[in-house]
């Protein structure tokens, strides 16, 4: 059986039993703005698994541009730094591609 909530400390994920105990934490890992894009990823303190598979506890989110509201979840803080930086350079790639369309 899962747990349900985690909290998060320094890196390490930690089960707890309140979500009163999950969000009593630092929870964002990354916030980057590129041009007028946010890409954010956070620590979620609830498992949002569907599955038996592992937790998934963390977050990253595009708000703006044209993968707003694009997301991907993960298990550990050093999975969720790696996915905040894959999901950076989409959004630098998506935003060249479209600059490049207006140009003709």
């Amino acid at each position: 059986m899962q747990h349900r909530y985690y909290k998060l400390v320094g890196r390490n994920v930690v089960p707890v039993l309140s979500a009163a105990e999950a969000f009593n934490c630092e929870r964002r890992v990354a916030l980057t703005e590129i041009e007028s894009v946010h890409v954010s990823t956070v620590f979620l303190g609830l498992n949002h698994a569907r599955d038996d598979g592992p937790p998934m506890l963390f977050e990253t989110m595009v708000f703006d541009g044209p993968l707003s509201d694009e997301q991907d979840r993960c298990s550990t803080y050093d999975e969720a730094e790696a996915m905040h930086g894959r999901m950076c350079e989409r959004v630098r790639q998506s935003i060249a591609e479209d600059d490049a369309e207006a140009r003709g």
